[in-house]
């Protein structure tokens, strides 16, 4: 809640924020050549919202082929609501990016989505890697190059003029706090007692308004079994938190039985979930091209 806090502070206050705007983006001009220029371009290509999507389909793809499941939906899962919630919030605060940008950029400017989504995508490959080494010296480089990476983006964008200075905190307020939002409900899913959710759909009150009739299902929370009413209850559920049509606990316990059930359930979350990344993807690059 505190990171919210905060993104929202520097959010409804950048006003407040015009006088370092002006005089950092007056000092980068004293630093630029062209050297650091061509730098700063690659940088911009490489980590922009659409290339960090393609980024996350190919880490999913190693995700799936070392059969690590649950890192897979993390990963999607982050990296959709990241690029999600930047448009979002582009959308709804509408600031203007500063005149003097060194490449042509259009859309709004606060937040910065490429320090968002670096944020969010290096914290995500971060956390993966502590779980499969789980060593202080790896924990320790891998910190490093994580702080390295997301600085240099955010320098990067100053550099370039294509974002205030308080565009740059903003993205990594509003990146930080989707990536704890999203591991703490991950630690949740994987740390979920299911002695206490054994049904997961008993009534008709546990069905979304205007949704398809699903049939009462008590679920086996068991690795090989669980029925396929289950199966699809959980998938139905994910769209449905993805909507926000769904209420907390009932989302909760869906995706509870999807990190712990059959080992058969990629066909049905993992392979929808690129394909719907991959077509969410090219609906960004087509309203770019717009």
């Amino acid at each position: 809640m505190l990171l919210l806090a905060s993104f929202l502070t520097v959010a409804f206050s950048r006003n407040n924020f015009s006088s370092i705007n002006l005089n950092i983006n007056s000092w980068i001009a004293t630093i630029q050549n062209n050297s650091f220029t061509i730098v700063a371009e690659g940088i911009d290509i490489i980590f922009d919202t659409n290339s960090l999507l393609s980024m996350s389909l190919a880490a999913a793809a190693l995700l799936i082929i070392r059969k690590n499941l649950k890192g897979t939906i993390l990963l999607l899962t982050a990296m959709a609501g990241d690029a999600l919630l930047v448009e979002i919030t582009k959308s709804f605060f509408h600031t203007s990016r500063p005149p003097n940008m060194l490449i042509p950029k259009l859309g709004y400017g606060f937040p910065s989505g490429h320090a968002t989504g670096s944020v969010v995508f290096f914290g995500i490959l971060t956390f993966l890697i502590w779980r499969q080494w789980n060593s202080t010296k790896v924990k320790v480089t891998t910190s490093v190059l994580y702080i390295t990476a997301i600085s240099l983006i955010g320098f990067d964008r100053i550099y370039l003029n294509v974002h205030w200075f308080s565009d740059v905190m903003g993205g990594y307020l509003l990146g930080a706090f989707w990536l704890t939002l999203v591991l703490f409900f991950f630690y949740c899913a994987t740390n979920w007692n299911p002695s206490h959710h054994q049904q997961l759909s008993s009534s008709a009150d546990y069905q979304p308004n205007n949704s398809p009739t699903i049939e009462k299902t008590t679920l086996n929370h068991t690795h090989g079994s669980g029925s396929d009413n289950a199966r699809s209850i959980g998938l139905y559920s994910i769209g449905m938190v993805t909507s926000g049509s769904l209420t907390s606990d009932i989302a909760l316990d869906s995706v509870f039985y999807l990190s712990l059930g059959p080992d058969g359930m990629e066909r049905m979350i993992v392979y929808p979930a690129l394909m719907w990344l991959a077509g969410f993807s090219g609906h960004l690059t087509a309203q770019r091209e717009e």
